[in-house]
């Protein structure tokens, strides 16, 4: 059963948290490194006790890599990569980009080891990849990039980018698979616009759900499995080994969980005490060997009625544990080793051992 080690509320909505690695041969440490918020980043000791630094107030938008190692912030039509402590590492100006470009004209992710910087645009209708040292790896030149998104590999090795293509008359939307210096290995066409998708620790797996189709391909783009389904999908969450995808419903609050060499089904479970005719979302997680599985459901959101749960389940999908939280939605996140997990509700923090 999970075991409650930290809780803390910080000045604004938390955004994303990033971990310590922990090793064997390491001393005790607070497992949490970071912590940012739309106002600032916490940089958390081995004691959990936390240094603040506000973010310039120049930086439109910011992001954190998971390992904590680098930063990055928008401003005008440049980023920048900083360490922690707002110690400018490298500029990477946008040439051609207008003076007047804004936040919501691209996106930027960082790769989990802080190697890396993806930056897609469809203002600019391009897709750049950087080093750290602000090096351009790669730029591709894509027409409609709306709505665009990025998931790397936990490892750092290879990134999906699912493009909707959206342009006039287009039904069919498709995901990139690069390696991390921004080569295109394959892609694959999806029906409709919309998709939910991820990628496995390695890299090695890919999974995708469009148009009441689950499909699973490795890294060569070969299909492994691809079926119908009546399931209709809100969010899924691979294993990092790939043996493992667990979904969540958009209309009906139940999870499923298939076995992600063949797509077989291997449990539903219906989560109770939520009203299937009222609005909710779901964050969910898996751990690297899909030991446990870890759900979190916000109910009415536009409502702002805060009463959401948190549930953890075996890998026979008997719920082993449950608990309520009093905030306007809930998020998940697990750390590298699966042993720690954090639940984000507004500007507070719970830290958990499983």
């Amino acid at each position: 059963m999970p075991v409650k080690l930290w809780h803390t509320t910080l000045d604004a909505p938390i955004v994303k948290v990033s971990w310590h690695t922990i090793s064997k041969n390491r001393k005790k440490i607070f497992p949490v490194k970071s912590i940012l918020t739309k106002k600032s980043v916490y940089l958390l000791s081995d004691n959990a006790s936390a240094t603040k630094r506000e973010i310039p107030e120049h930086y439109e938008s910011i992001t954190i890599s998971d390992n904590g190692s680098l930063m990055a912030g928008f401003k005008k039509n440049s980023i920048d990569l900083f360490t922690t402590d707002y110690q400018v590492l490298k500029h990477i100006q946008l040439n051609e980009a207008p003076s007047f470009l804004l936040s919501e004209h691209l996106s930027y992710s960082l790769s989990p080891d802080g190697l890396y910087i993806v930056i897609v645009s469809w203002f600019l209708k391009h897709i750049y990849i950087y080093d750290a040292s602000g090096n351009l790896l790669a730029k591709h030149a894509i027409s409609d990039l709306r709505g665009a998104r990025v998931k790397f590999s936990k490892n750092g090795n290879y990134l999906l980018i699912h493009v909707p293509n959206w342009g006039t008359g287009n039904t069919h939307g498709y995901i990139l698979y690069m390696d991390r210096k921004g080569k295109i290995l394959w892609h694959k066409d999806h029906d409709g616009c919309q998709a939910q998708f991820d990628i496995s620790y390695s890299g090695h797996h890919a999974v995708m759900f469009s148009e009441g189709t689950i499909c699973a391909m490795n890294h060569q783009g070969e299909v492994i499995y691809e079926h119908k389904t009546d399931i209709d999908i809100f969010n899924i969450a691979l294993s990092g080994n790939a043996k493992f995808l667990l979904m969540s419903q958009s209309k009906q609050p139940m999870l499923s969980c298939i076995n992600n060499d063949n797509g077989a089904l291997l449990w539903t479970h219906n989560l109770e005490n939520v009203n299937s005719s009222s609005q909710f979302t779901i964050s969910l997680d898996v751990p690297h060997n899909g030991n446990f599985y870890i759900a979190c459901i916000s109910k009415d959101w536009n409502n702002k009625i805060n009463n959401n749960q948190c549930y953890i389940f075996n890998p026979e999908g008997k719920k082993i544990w449950q608990n309520s939280y009093n905030h306007s939605q809930l998020f998940v996140q697990l750390s590298d080793c699966g042993k720690f997990f954090v639940l984000i509700g507004d500007n507070q923090i719970y830290l958990y051992r499983i």
